[in-house]
């Protein structure tokens, strides 16, 4: 609610247990002509904010000599840099003290 414009994502990825990323993941936007899917894994993506968006689920990919039904395990990092408005607005509620 507090978007002011455009925002600038991207997706990385780091493999863990034997997986290679992940699949799937895109970076869903609605906006006033429908909703538009885009894949940001490693790639950026800039967008306006103000819509509706939201990340599709997504699944870790097996890596070499691994298969179906082993635990796979992968981490997404999402990175987004957006601006609020007023550009000086904070919530003093989430700040924490020095030191904690």
């Amino acid at each position: 609610e507090k978007d002011s414009g455009p925002q600038v994502a991207t997706a990385l990825s780091a493999a863990l247990r034997g997986g290679r990323g992940y699949e799937g993941g895109a970076l869903r936007v609605y906006g006033p002509h429908g909703a538009v899917d885009v894949d940001t894994q490693n790639s950026w993506c800039r967008f306006d904010g103000r819509y509706r968006h939201e990340v599709m689920p997504f699944n870790a990919l097996a890596g070499k000599g691994k298969g179906k039904g082993e635990q796979l395990e992968g981490v997404r990092y999402s990175v987004i840099y957006y601006q609020l408005s007023p550009p000086f607005a904070v919530d003093m509620g989430t700040v924490l003290p020095p030191g904690s």
